[in-house]
């Protein structure tokens, strides 16, 4: 039998899984990571971006500074990947989920 604080933890339990929920990664194009992953690991490893944080500005000045250097990405790539760090690493998510 169920007394009321075995109630109240399934209520406290069924509000967290609902917070945990609303915190899901947010959704990408199809590919972005992979895209991500075969443009810029060329010359670094992946989590020296994804241990940062960055306001879309930033990943765009960091993503030219790299284009500058020799990264080699088309207008629409360039936006992809822009939207995939912003999103997974901007300041909109701040826990940095790194998956996707």
């Amino acid at each position: 039998m169920l007394n009321i604080s075995t109630y109240s933890g399934l209520i406290v339990l069924g509000g967290l899984s609902a917070t945990l929920a609303a915190q899901e990664v947010p959704k990408q194009t199809p590919g972005s990571r992979e895209l991500f992953v075969a443009k810029c690991t060329i010359c670094h490893q992946e989590a020296t971006a994804t241990s940062q944080q960055h306001s879309e500005a930033e990943w765009a000045g960091i993503m030219q500074r790299m284009v500058e250097n020799g990264a080699k990405m088309n207008d629409a790539e360039k936006t992809t990947i822009l939207k995939y760090l912003t999103a997974l690493y901007g300041p909109a998510n701040p826990d940095g989920l790194a998956t996707s």
